[in-house]
């Protein structure tokens, strides 16, 4: 992964057959897999993916890491902690 305090450094869009040659880490499990399937030759819809990076690069200038912060990292994927996002707002 990238500084994705710095965009000169990042990968922003890759397409569909590029996929393969990053880490699922870098490009999520849904273009991950859909870049499996496509190259075993299941017909899949053309697609793209925005890298981990950009939306990293995304939350950092708009300050939502912060915020958004409280969702626990679980391996490559995310779950929302809706218990503890909503204690803030709890009387």
């Amino acid at each position: 992964m990238a500084d994705y305090k710095n965009p000169k450094n990042l990968s922003l869009v890759i397409e569909s057959d590029k996929i393969p040659d990053y880490a699922v880490s870098d490009v999520g499990n849904k273009a991950y897999n859909l870049a499996k399937l496509q190259a075993a030759g299941v017909p899949v819809p053309d697609f793209f993916s925005i890298s981990t990076d950009a939306y990293l690069h995304f939350m950092n200038v708009y300050n939502l890491l912060g915020p958004i912060g409280c969702i626990p990292k679980i391996g490559n994927g995310y779950i929302l902690s809706l218990i503890h996002i909503s204690e803030p707002t709890r009387p």
